[in-house]
């Protein structure tokens, strides 16, 4: 099993999207909270939104692929934005610096079969 999950930092109103090789993003979220990663060590610290539970490696990377298109932040935009609370404007990994969206403690888990 396999996983690609989408983090939020309330620091800097930003999401990060990526994937894991193991079945949970848990690991991966402990890690980017740490600092280990170059990529998200100035968001710290990061909330699980998102996790969707792929059947391997491949299709983790093919679905992470997919929300860093065009066509998948979008896809982010339109599922998170009509949250209560979700910043209007968001652009690519970022949105306006607001409070952040009232839902970023809570991960939203999709199992896909």
């Amino acid at each position: 099993m396999a996983c690609v999950y989408i983090l939020f930092s309330r620091s800097t109103s930003r999401y990060y999207v990526g994937s894991s090789r193991k079945g949970s993003a848990d690991g991966r979220l402990k890690s980017h909270n740490a600092g280990k990663s170059k990529s998200t060590k100035a968001g710290r610290p990061w909330s699980l939104i998102y996790e969707e539970q792929c059947s391997d490696y491949t299709d983790a990377r093919r679905k992470e692929n997919y929300l860093k298109s065009g066509v998948g932040r979008r896809w982010i935009k339109e599922k998170f934005q009509s949250a209560e609370g979700w910043p209007s404007g968001l652009r690519r990994r970022s949105c306006p610096p607001e409070a952040g969206p009232p839902w970023a403690e809570k991960p939203h888990t999709v199992v896909v079969v």
